[in-house]
């Protein structure tokens, strides 16, 4: 099964308990991870913007509140976690400021140079290509425009990072197998985390397709990474 096609059922598979399991196993941290990627666009003019992976909305919405006059498009694979996103979107009566569509990240439908900004949230770990999810991303980028990226990784120190790697291996895929009824899913999230590359690498691979001005934040002793680039 190609990555696309396993991404799809993985998510379609866990959607219904994905926003509760998110806050749970994160202990509600992801929500504060969120804020802190929305608040490093501060700087950056933002009157479009786009973000990719957006599962059910949660960071196209945090953008959405800090830049109410902002048109904010997220996209996803995943049909039923974009579902999902619709009626978050308005229960917060965000309708007409947020638009979400299925798209592959790999082949956005828009022209070269249209948005402020590109973000994508907990999904860059899950491409294939990494290098051509990065190309992509910044093709749709102004010149100017600002690239972030927020994901979970493993931290430098070792007592924390020994920690979480046991919570990864043997708490996180039973509490998630347990409370969605897909133990497999959430054995595959864990492996995604572990086999992130290191922040080092991901910043040469920013580098590498034209981004400057790259930059890295540890969150949360570097249980989660904001990388940013502009074009």
């Amino acid at each position: 099964m190609a990555k696309k096609e396993f991404l799809i059922e993985l998510f379609g598979a866990v959607h219904k308990r994905y926003d509760f399991l998110n806050h749970l196993l994160s202990l509600y941290l992801d929500k504060k991870w969120r804020k802190s990627l929305v608040a490093q666009a501060e700087s950056t003019y933002i009157n479009k913007m786009l973000d990719v992976c957006t599962g059910t909305g949660d960071l196209a919405i945090e953008f959405a509140i800090r830049y109410p006059k902002a048109t904010i498009i997220g996209s996803d694979i995943s049909d039923r976690m974009l579902k999902i996103g619709i009626e978050k979107i308005k229960k917060n009566g965000l309708q007409g400021k947020i638009f979400l569509q299925q798209s592959d990240l790999f082949y956005l439908p828009f022209k070269d140079c249209v948005f402020d900004a590109v973000s994508i949230g907990f999904g860059f770990r899950n491409l294939h290509d990494l290098s051509s999810g990065i190309r992509e991303m910044s093709r749709v980028l102004r010149n100017g425009g600002l690239l972030l990226i927020l994901e979970l990784s493993l931290p430098q120190n070792n007592l924390l990072k020994k920690l979480f790697l046991i919570y990864l291996k043997h708490i996180l895929p039973k509490i998630g197998g347990l409370v969605s009824g897909f133990q497999s899913s959430y054995a595959y999230l864990s492996s995604s985390i572990i086999a992130f590359p290191k922040k080092e690498k991901v910043i040469e691979l920013l580098k590498a397709e034209g981004l400057r001005d790259v930059s890295h934040i540890n969150l949360s002793g570097g249980i989660a990474s904001i990388f940013m680039g502009k074009k």
